[in-house]
């Protein structure tokens, strides 16, 4: 895993500081600007796999922003459902944690009940979105049920990578967001657009490996028939 490359490679371009004030600057739209960014990553996605570099890819330009739009909504809904998921897993979390802690009569008990199973929990949901994210990028469609079928094959194969991945970015996102922050709060939106886009890289290193450990090409005809769907 190349990290320092995930965090350089969408400024260290030509246009590079254009494209992060343009993709900035679409955040401050409610929910369209979201959308926007999510298509933007969805087409970066495809750059970057087609490279082998894992570099090239086009800079975010408004002359797109229709088609950003457009390539976006899958992605949202996508991360939609994850959310539902993690707030029921959650909510499942909570219940169980006051369970102990009124079985134990102790309030402590029951909290640090829950620490011990929200934590792997919530690591374990965001490592898994990672396929789920990238299956409906890739495919540029929403097929749910591929996509819940994907998951499993892709950390099958690369689970350690994509749990040290998860780790050592969320070091350094949590560096980038406090430089965000030092810059007077103004470099905060400016942060979140580089760590959503080095995690977009990380995500194709991650496809990567996965196909080098002989995973099917989202998409493939392989996959397709491994899941028992089609392209519709």
């Amino acid at each position: 895993m190349e990290y320092g490359k995930a965090y350089g490679y969408f400024l260290n371009r030509e246009g590079g500081t254009k494209g992060l004030l343009f993709a900035t600057l679409a955040l401050l739209i409610p929910v369209v600007g979201s959308i926007v960014v999510m298509g933007y990553q969805a087409e970066v996605a495809e750059d970057l796999e087609r490279d082998p570099d894992t570099r090239d890819h086009d800079p975010f330009s408004f002359d797109h922003f229709t088609r950003y739009l457009s390539r976006g909504v899958w992605p949202f809904v996508m991360g939609l459902i994850v959310q539902a998921i993690t707030m029921l897993v959650v909510a499942v979390g909570v219940v169980a944690a006051a369970g102990v802690g009124l079985a134990s009569q102790n309030f402590w008990v029951g909290y640090a009940a829950y620490f011990v199973v929200a934590m792997p929990l919530a690591v374990g949901l965001s490592v898994a979105s990672i396929p789920l994210m990238l299956h409906v990028q890739l495919a540029g469609k929403l097929r749910v049920g591929a996509a819940f079928a994907f998951a499993p094959r892709f950390l099958g194969k690369v689970w350690g990578q994509a749990l040290v991945s998860f780790f050592v970015s969320s070091i350094l996102s949590g560096a980038v967001v406090a430089l965000g922050y030092a810059a007077c709060c103004v470099g905060v939106l400016p942060a979140i657009v580089v760590i959503a886009m080095a995690q977009q890289s990380l995500s194709v290193q991650l496809y990567r490996l996965y196909l080098a450990e002989g995973g099917e090409p989202i998409g493939s005809a392989a996959e397709l028939a491994e899941y028992g769907g089609d392209e519709d």
